[in-house]
């Protein structure tokens, strides 16, 4: 089965394109249970190139091989700046392995640490299959779902306060997308709060502290995220991302 069909709208340098054509290649290979995240899949969640993305994420369940080893023995080799990253024709690919746990797993480790150990693995597990079209291109893939993008978007917010402005400024701008199209009636919040291991719990941790606690630097962190970021106020960040925090707190 293809999958959930999505076009990718608004392409217009062909870069979402190019992007599609290197995933249709990660497709044919054997990688094991893997899922699209990131910048590329909030964009196929929101059917639009709604930013720029240059990059491709991936999140794959740990494997002997290894994803990277398979990658790097056919169509890519390791980025020699980071070992969890592949070079496949000029196109970056971040690899992230996660593996199953308990919750005893999780005692004593910290909320940036748990939140993207948790997001990251129920992203993989929870991800659908899809068929992602940008201009002639077209893949077959599993992607993650709107409210595992959340979680992760809420953790590179919360655990990456040394991370570049641009960068922070996307990850907030996505993070308000998906919920202003995906929230209306409650969806992506219920699904949040039925998430395992206590994943709404830290979701709303996370946001109250990166961004409802000094919505005023938020909106400061959005300047770097082009002109339709930059635009947002504290008014629309507060009165979007307040209900869902109140109700993931309970």
């Amino acid at each position: 089965m293809s999958g959930e069909p999505i076009v990718l709208a608004g392409d217009v340098n062909g870069t979402a394109a190019r992007l599609v054509e290197t995933i249709a290649r990660l497709a044919e290979l054997n990688l094991g249970p893997y899922a699209l995240v990131g910048g590329l899949a909030v964009m196929c969640r929101l059917a639009a190139v709604h930013r720029a993305t240059q990059d491709i994420d991936t999140v794959t369940e740990a494997t002997v091989p290894t994803a990277i080893e398979v990658i790097t023995s056919s169509i890519g080799a390791v980025d020699p700046t980071n070992p969890n990253r592949v070079l496949i024709d000029g196109v970056r690919v971040d690899v992230i392995d996660t593996e199953s746990f308990r919750y005893d797993d999780l005692d004593g480790v910290e909320l940036a640490d748990r939140l993207f150990v948790v997001s990251h693995r129920w992203a993989l597990e929870s991800a659908t299959e899809t068929e992602i079209t940008a201009g002639t291109a077209t893949a077959h893939l599993r992607v993650a779902t709107v409210a595992a993008l959340v979680a992760m978007k809420t953790g590179a917010l919360f655990g990456g306060r040394h991370r570049e402005p641009r960068k922070r400024a996307s990850d907030l701008y996505d993070l308000y997308r998906l919920v202003l199209e995906h929230d209306r009636a409650g969806e992506t919040t219920a699904a949040l709060a039925a998430a395992p291991f206590g994943l709404g719990h830290l979701v709303a941790d996370a946001l109250r502290a990166s961004v409802l606690d000094e919505p005023e630097r938020a909106l400061r962190q959005l300047r770097d995220g082009g002109p339709e970021a930059s635009r947002l106020s504290v008014d629309d960040l507060q009165d979007l991302l307040t209900p869902l925090v109140e109700h993931l707190s309970r």
